[in-house]
């Protein structure tokens, strides 16, 4: 437990390198666009925010139980696509955002049987699945799949 500061520094690190890939601030995320949008009921702007930076801190305990390269890359593919989720959402383009966290959530509920301290990574891949799915049946109004 010692080293769960360090590897929240890691994914700190991490963090910054996945938003400069994009092409993007790495310590800003604007949140203009969204805000004009009425929220999913239950939550709002500033709650998604609340659990993603609680979801950044613990994600520092899961990875101190990685054992081999393989479960850290897909440490790698599962944060890239949570990173890669939020520049989408900022822009508004809720059918991007759909897929890219049915993407991070389909392999994560096979996941967590094997690893059950990633549960809460598969919950919040499931949460932005259904905040997605929201607003993109509130406000684009079109079938996911085949528009």
């Amino acid at each position: 437990m010692e080293n769960v500061l360090l590897y929240i520094f890691v994914n700190f690190n991490l963090t910054i390198v996945f938003r400069m890939l994009q092409g993007v601030s790495p310590l800003k995320i604007r949140l203009d666009r969204i805000r004009n949008y009425d929220p999913p009921y239950a939550t709002s702007v500033n709650c998604i925010k609340i659990l993603f930076g609680i979801l950044f801190l613990y994600i520092g305990i899961p990875m101190m139980y990685i054992e081999n390269k393989w479960m850290g890359i897909f440490y790698l593919f599962y944060w890239f696509l949570t990173i890669w989720w939020w520049r989408y959402f900022s822009l508004c383009d809720f059918k991007r955002c759909m897929y890219i966290s049915g993407i991070s959530f389909a392999p994560m509920l096979a996941y967590v049987f094997f690893y059950p301290l990633y549960i809460p990574l598969m919950w919040w891949s499931a949460y932005t699945f259904y905040l997605s799915y929201w607003y993109n049946k509130s406000y684009v109004n079109t079938n996911f799949i085949l528009s």
